[in-house]
């Protein structure tokens, strides 16, 4: 009994572990207690994009060990700085990741913060990257089908931030004009 039991424990760590990849750390705290928490909802969001420049031309030239090495650097040096700022979500995509912010405030500090250890983590590579953000209404929640399921955030605010940071240059933080009227000159810009 000693050893199933040490079994199931193990287990559901390793579930807990994979789940908080999936939803993030503070997403699952609050399924576990509520779950309709994960519910499509309409709610107001700061959207964060970080896009490596150039990475297409560097990674065709560079060993796929090398690629993967430079993409968990960039993921480690942004990850304790959201994760200190309340991200909601974080989803990396190849070369770019977005973060989920509940209010514009938690995500330009964190986006002022993340400037240096990114910088620092990609410089050694060559690389460095473009920030945009903007915040309003999107549907978040868990979408897909019966067996295909995500925690996402879908709207017009996503595509819009995207948008900006496709703007920004290398090492730029572009916010939107939404940004900064809802910080209403608590942000020096």
């Amino acid at each position: 009994a000693a050893s199933y039991l040490n079994a199931l424990r193990q287990t559901s760590a390793r579930l807990r572990v994979y789940s908080e990849w999936l939803l993030g750390r503070q997403m699952l705290a609050q399924a576990i207690d509520d779950p309709s928490t994960l519910a499509l909802q309409r709610r107001h969001r700061a959207v964060f994009f970080m896009d490596i420049r150039d990475f297409t031309r560097w990674s065709e030239a560079q060993p796929a060990e090398r690629v993967v090495q430079m993409l968990n650097d960039f993921f480690a040096a942004g990850e304790g700085v959201w994760m200190r700022h309340d991200a909601i979500k974080a989803k990396p995509s190849a070369d770019e990741v977005m973060v989920v912010f509940p209010r514009a405030e938690s995500a330009v500090e964190a986006a002022q913060e993340l400037r240096s250890p990114v910088a620092e983590a990609l410089a050694r590579y060559g690389l460095c990257v473009g920030m945009g953000l903007h915040c309003g209404s999107l549907i978040e929640g868990v979408l897909g089908s019966r067996d295909v399921k995500a925690y996402d955030v879908i709207g017009d605010v996503v595509n819009t931030a995207k948008r900006i940071c496709d703007q920004a240059e290398a090492g730029e933080l572009l916010i939107s004009e939404d940004v900064r009227r809802y910080l209403d000159g608590r942000l020096d810009a």
